[in-house]
């Protein structure tokens, strides 16, 4: 691949240029342009780039790259939204007070089993990346981990207390499900 200098057409680097594209795919776009020109030569389709064509041909790449970052952007804002009509569509008050307390309870210790046990470790870096890529940011390995070692762990603290502090007084039945729990 070949260096582009500094020439009165291109005045600034294609690193420069390439800089409101994602850091991920800039090199990508380097070695795809510098890999096609190259094929293109080779077959006789084109003649060889000049720097300056070459310089051309990476800054209308990076051009295209980033309209197609600002539509997914706009895609990730659109999911925002439809994620909270969503869950105000299908959560509530309502619901909650039709599921006897039993249910309640059981729902509860589901939810802390399943999300905020030590064991789910690999379960919360997927379902943090996935939500990290469905809204069209960029995956930090070091904040998940931080957050995955935080918030589970203060979670669990939360429901905890609220499980066997709070919710007995609100609700007599409750704790008597506890204690037939702690039986068993």
């Amino acid at each position: 691949m070949r260096c582009v200098p500094h020439t009165p057409h291109a005045p600034r680097s294609p690193h420069a240029i390439l800089i409101s594209v994602r850091r991920r795919n800039s090199d990508r776009i380097i070695v795809s342009v510098a890999r096609n020109s190259g094929l293109e030569v080779e077959i006789g389709k084109s003649p060889p780039l000049s720097d300056e064509e070459l310089w051309l041909e990476l800054q209308h790449k990076a051009l295209e790259l980033r309209d197609e970052w600002r539509l997914e952007n706009r895609r990730a804002f659109a999911n925002i939204l439809s994620d909270m009509v969503a869950l105000l569509k299908f959560t509530g008050y309502k619901i909650l007070n039709n599921i006897s307390d039993s249910g309640k309870a059981f729902l509860i210790i589901l939810f802390a089993d399943i999300f905020l046990g030590y064991h789910s470790e690999a379960g919360w870096q997927t379902l943090l990346e996935v939500l990290i890529e469905h809204y069209g940011l960029e995956v930090d390995q070091g904040a998940i981990t931080i957050f995955i070692g935080l918030v589970p762990v203060f979670m669990d603290l939360c429901v905890k207390l609220w499980l066997f502090k709070i919710l007995p007084r609100l609700s007599p039945r409750v704790a008597n499900i506890l204690r037939e729990m702690k039986r068993h």
